[in-house]
């Protein structure tokens, strides 16, 4: 008899991926955007008072990354957990992470249909892949045997 896998999820990743995103986006931005130009030299006050300014920035940004990805990090969870269910090999993190990477590369053509790449469109695959993985962090399939056939 075949063997079908229920998925079972705690929804404890998606709640994380959906807080993170925006902060993992300016981070992206960021790495993005010195990878691009390694020579140019990053400066860094000599005081520590920035590292006090970037908590309203970062509340900033989970309350923004979270309006923005709620969505599509639902609609991504729900199909890779139905995907996973019908096939196993949709239940391992590489699958996961390549189509975090794929559908956020996907939204990037379609807002620069130009065919240029762009750091903000990197950095939204890059954001892509980091909260399918953090997504994938909550789920976990059953084995369970299909119903026969009446």
């Amino acid at each position: 008899m075949p063997i079908r896998h229920r998925p079972a999820t705690s929804y404890r990743g998606f709640k994380l991926a959906t807080f993170l995103a925006g902060p993992i986006y300016v981070v992206s931005i960021g790495i993005t955007a010195w990878a691009t130009d390694m020579s140019a030299a990053v400066p860094l006050p000599d005081d520590w008072n920035w590292v006090i300014a970037l908590l309203p920035l970062t509340m900033f940004t989970m309350v923004g990354g979270a309006f923005f990805s709620i969505l599509p990090n639902l609609i991504g969870l729900q199909a890779m957990m139905w995907l996973g269910s019908h096939n196993t090999g949709m239940q391992l993190p590489i699958s996961w992470a390549l189509a975090g990477a794929l559908s956020m590369a996907f939204v990037t053509t379609l807002a620069e249909p130009d065919g240029a790449v762009s750091i903000p469109g990197i950095a939204l695959a890059i954001t892509g892949t980091v909260c399918a993985l953090l997504c994938r962090r909550g789920v976990s399939w059953e084995e369970c045997s299909l119903a026969p056939d009446r």
